[in-house]
């Protein structure tokens, strides 16, 4: 996935960097993260990969992140979270 913004900075589409996951062989690819995650399919999100859907918190991406780990059979898949260090220099 770390990939994802190189494709994103070459202002890719969604379905082209699908389609590059695909080729690699990776278990993971932006239609299986769309179907669980938000419900559709990656060509229901458009070139650009806009679901509408709103991060509120890390607790939300926390879960949906779970939900794709569980599908792919990662056990403990509820261990698992994300994080988010906000850091800010004041001068």
């Amino acid at each position: 996935m770390c990939s994802v913004s190189y494709f994103v900075a070459a202002n890719t589409s969604v379905e082209n960097i699908n389609a590059a996951f695909i080729k690699a062989g990776k278990k993971v690819n932006l239609d299986d993260i769309y179907r669980l995650a938000y419900g559709k399919s990656l060509k229901e999100a458009g070139p650009k990969g806009d679901t509408g859907y709103k991060f509120v918190s890390m607790k939300d991406g926390t879960h949906l992140f779970q939900k794709i780990l569980e599908d792919k059979g990662m056990p403990d898949s509820k261990h698992y979270i994300l994080t988010s260090i906000n850091t800010q220099i004041n001068n």
